[in-house]
């Protein structure tokens, strides 16, 4: 059976088998921004392309069962649990289509790889590699922001910092707040989210008083 490279986040992933990233799909599992490409080639398709080429699951599979893992998607999601996988399909769809559910569908995401690791061992494989590329470049994320706004002193603080600085305000609050940087559920969170850049400003202003700029009043308490 032919299988697949997922790329996600500059990673790749896999090898998964057609029905596996079938049935990632009607789990609502696979992004938007992923790209799929066959084993033994170079050509990479974004998740549009290969929903087109590969079209919609056939009348009898529609008619099996449901999944554990849509059982398992849908009792978070507070739905009643159908007969069919279509069914389950249907509703895992009008799920991600309803802007109600978008919060709850958002935290299945992160969630469902700690609920029920025997299911999802292989996406939380996925996720732990990207939070490791993640947190390779947070010190370079960090030391960005803070010299683009650097660079217009009545909007910053700060001072341009060096990477090596940047690295030690990161270093500082793993030590000090393990888990400062993920979510609810352990995902990695966006290093340019406002909460994370202010606890990152608040260690930076605590580690290196040096690089606030002279005269700013500062706007929270260390």
């Amino acid at each position: 059976m032919k299988r697949y490279w997922l790329a996600r986040a500059g990673v790749n992933h896999g090898l998964y088998e057609l029905t596996q990233l079938r049935d990632m799909l009607a789990a609502n599992e696979l992004l938007e921004e992923d790209h799929l490409c066959a084993e033994g080639t170079e050509a990479w398709v974004t998740l549009e392309d290969f929903v087109i080429k590969n079209p919609p699951k056939t009348a009898a599979w529609q008619a099996g069962g449901v999944t554990e893992k849509q059982r398992a998607y849908l009792t978070f999601l507070g739905f009643p649990i159908p007969t069919t996988k279509g069914e389950a399909a249907a509703l895992i769809q009008a799920a991600a289509n309803n802007p109600l559910m978008e919060k709850r569908c958002f935290e299945w995401r992160a969630a469902r790889l700690y609920l029920h690791p025997e299911l999802y061992s292989a996406e939380r494989a996925v996720m732990e590699s990207g939070r490791v590329e993640v947190k390779k470049m947070r010190a370079a994320v960090f030391r960005d922001c803070i010299n683009e706004a650097a660079a217009e002193p009545e909007m910053s603080a700060f001072k341009r910092i060096l990477l090596k600085e940047a690295q030690a305000v990161i270093d500082y609050m793993d030590e000090l707040s393990p888990g400062w940087d993920m979510g609810e559920w352990g995902e990695q969170r966006n290093m340019y989210e406002n909460e994370i850049l202010d606890l990152l400003e608040r260690a930076l202003a605590l580690r290196f008083p040096e690089k606030i700029r002279k005269g700013w009043k500062f706007k929270f308490e260390p």
